[in-house]
């Protein structure tokens, strides 16, 4: 990993010792019942999430071959899986997962996308994830038991947040004029004279300029026609089914009978709720979030089992296979061009 920034390697092993600090308290008390459990589990199904896992990479990447095709830039879909995992091990390494679009903005502007076009796709890209979590305030809501103002804050504003994000991305598409942050700086003295200070004017100029390619790239998305959108759909779509069928598989290789519903919902209040957690990568938090809400549907030592099977099904992987893209993708030249599409 000689190519990654030694913050990122700091974070690496910070997230290692936290979530292995967690799993270790969680399996101390049951662990010779979890090597039983893991003794009599079916390499059948634990071959099928694996395999799921891979297929929710393959179709963030097929998503992101929908958003960049849109823009008639030609990236393939093995390169845009490595920018997308390579993300995640960014996001895994940084607190509140905050690395991963930063990181997926400028490796796709090293594939040859200009900044702003790489922008607006990673912006449509979480978007199109986004939808999604829309539908959660309400569970979390129930399945955490939170009532009163704590309760109503934990589901509202998390959802508010969300909708800022998808008015803001619309507003700043259907607005007629360009954004020009530098022209509204001008206009207010106080913020002229403090900008004229801190000689941050070109920077200033330079970030207004890839606001109007931001817009022109997600106008460019949004007309791209109606087997774009459906490809959009499609891979958003399957991504969340092989992604949240990772844990049923786990559990029927853990052989434990289970309710569907009631463990789907569950695990999507934990994937919404990971970015919330402070830690790199939500490290040490998701394990502890797991055994909370799972608590009363799996049993004892098959909950340990179950939650070091998950983690390193869906963050474990991601990580050594992002740390390798990641050094892979840094070590390479920067390519000064994509050839776009007639």
């Amino acid at each position: 990993m000689s190519g990654i920034n030694p913050r990122l390697k700091r974070g690496l092993w910070l997230t290692a010792g936290l979530s292995l600090a967690t799993l270790g308290f969680i399996v101390q008390r049951s662990y010779k019942q979890i090597w039983t459990v893991f003794m009599d589990a079916s390499p059948l199904y634990l071959g099928m999430a694996l395999l799921a896992v891979a297929v929710s990479w393959l179709m963030r990447a097929l998503r992101l071959k929908v958003i960049t095709h849109a823009l008639h830039y030609r990236v393939s879909v093995y390169n845009l899986g490595r920018v997308f995992l390579a993300s995640c091990f960014a996001g895994g390494v940084t607190p509140f997962n905050s690395g991963t679009y930063p990181t997926m903005i400028y490796l796709l502007n090293r594939q040859g996308i200009p900044l702003g076009k790489a922008t607006a796709t990673t912006a449509v890209d979480a978007a199109c994830t986004s939808l999604i979590y829309l539908l959660l305030p309400p569970v979390l809501f129930r399945l955490t038991g939170l009532s009163g103002t704590l309760g109503t804050w934990a589901a509202v504003i998390p959802a508010l947040a969300i909708l800022f994000f998808l008015g803001a991305l619309v507003v700043m598409t259907v607005h007629k004029k360009d954004p020009d942050l530098l022209a509204w700086v001008k206009r207010h003295p106080s913020w002229a004279r403090l900008l004229l200070k801190s000689g941050r004017e070109g920077k200033v100029a330079a970030f207004s300029e890839e606001l109007r390619h931001l817009k022109k790239g997600i106008r460019a998305i949004a007309r791209s026609g109606f087997w774009s959108l459906l490809g959009l759909l499609f891979s958003t779509i399957a991504y969340w089914v092989a992604f949240l069928a990772v844990t049923p598989l786990i559990l029927q290789a853990l052989r434990q009978a289970f309710d569907y519903g009631s463990i789907m919902l569950r695990q999507m209040v934990v994937q919404f709720l990971l970015p919330m957690i402070p830690t790199l990568g939500g490290s040490g938090g998701a394990e502890g979030l797991s055994y909370w809400l799972f608590r009363d549907q799996i049993a004892g030592a098959a909950l340990s089992a179950y939650i070091l099977l998950w983690r390193a099904c869906t963050f474990y992987s991601a990580m050594i296979f992002g740390g390798i893209m990641l050094t892979s993708l840094l070590t390479r030249k920067r390519k000064t061009s994509v050839r776009q599409q007639r």
